[in-house]
């Protein structure tokens, strides 16, 4: 049936059966059939589209849903006012800018990242640590090299700043040994 096109009259470009001079008028059943045929592949194709279509539609709206949710996550409305920390911060960043107007150019750029960090820290300070967090974790899924070498310099950090306060506090015990 799929070779219903081949069965064209050169003569006089008309469709034509077995038979010499018969029209598809005397054979319906042959039309009827591929035009059957025809519809069926055109269902088959805009149903695999629309299944394709809802597919990518589902896995925008997932998308879309995760971002809120990770969005709504990082703001806890109990203890930062957003829009009031994100102001401050704003204005922070912008004396920082205007004390370094006249200064070197490293000075320009740290000094406004500077009172902003600081500003940040002090109004926005659970919404600054969900973020950190969030962060971390997405670095962790695409980066585990980093995290891991990350992770290392954090613990020599650490350890780094009890054997500074331990020198200190030895360093103190002695200087009050002297005074006694």
């Amino acid at each position: 049936m799929t070779d219903f096109y081949k069965k064209i009259d050169p003569e006089t470009e008309k469709l034509s059966s077995n038979q010499v001079n018969e029209s598809v008028t005397h054979q319906p059943e042959q039309l009827v059939n591929f035009i059957h045929e025809q519809r069926s592949k055109l269902v088959d194709v805009t149903n695999k589209t629309k299944d394709n279509l809802n597919q990518v539609n589902d896995e925008y709206h997932e998308k879309g849903r995760q971002l809120t949710s990770k969005i709504a996550a990082l703001s806890t409305t109990t203890h930062d006012n957003l829009l009031a920390g994100l102001s401050y911060t704003a204005v922070a960043v912008m004396t920082g800018s205007i004390l370094a107007r006249r200064k070197a150019v490293s000075f320009k750029i740290l000094t406004p990242v500077l009172f902003g960090s600081i500003c940040a820290v002090y109004t926005l300070p659970s919404t600054l640590s969900n973020m950190a967090r969030t962060i971390y974790e997405a670095e962790k899924r695409n980066f585990p090299t980093l995290i891991k070498k990350q992770d290392e310099i954090m613990i020599e950090l650490r350890e780094g700043k009890e054997d500074t306060l331990d020198f200190f506090h030895k360093c103190g015990n002695i200087v009050r040994d002297w005074f006694k």
